[in-house]
């Protein structure tokens, strides 16, 4: 599968089955993605996995703090929960979240592909001749 095809048959997954996904899907696709370029080869990541119990206490969590008024943040969890959840250290901050799991395909959200913005209105070129 050429880069073009496989940016434009991408999908955002919202709902997922109940199936969990394997420690041996997860180490691969780790392995896989650890090849991605990084800013001067730094590699300055560290990965946390959750899943079980862990993963539940964080969504119980997350879920009580929302009922309690906090604001919605456009991340998936919040990333003190996280952090206290998961015993990661003060000096690491979370990036970003990945959810995995198995497509529920019956979940609505699933189905929806959105369209996305004309260049023009958020690139801006600097130093080109044309």
């Amino acid at each position: 599968m050429d880069f073009e095809t496989l940016v434009q048959t991408r999908k955002s997954v919202r709902g997922f089955t109940s199936e969990p996904v394997s420690r041996a899907v997860i180490e691969e696709v780790i392995e896989v993605a650890k090849r991605a370029p990084s800013s001067m080869n730094t590699q300055p990541w560290h990965i946390h996995v959750l899943s079980g119990e862990p993963l539940e206490e964080v969504r119980r969590r997350n879920m009580e703090e929302l009922i309690a008024g906090a604001k919605p943040k456009r991340d998936i969890m919040r990333s003190d929960i996280v952090c206290e959840v998961a015993n990661i250290p003060e000096d690491e901050v979370i990036m970003t979240s990945v959810a995995m799991g198995y497509p529920d395909d019956s979940f609505p959200a699933n189905a929806v592909r959105s369209d996305r913005e004309a260049n023009s209105d958020f690139v801006r070129y600097v130093g080109f001749a044309d």
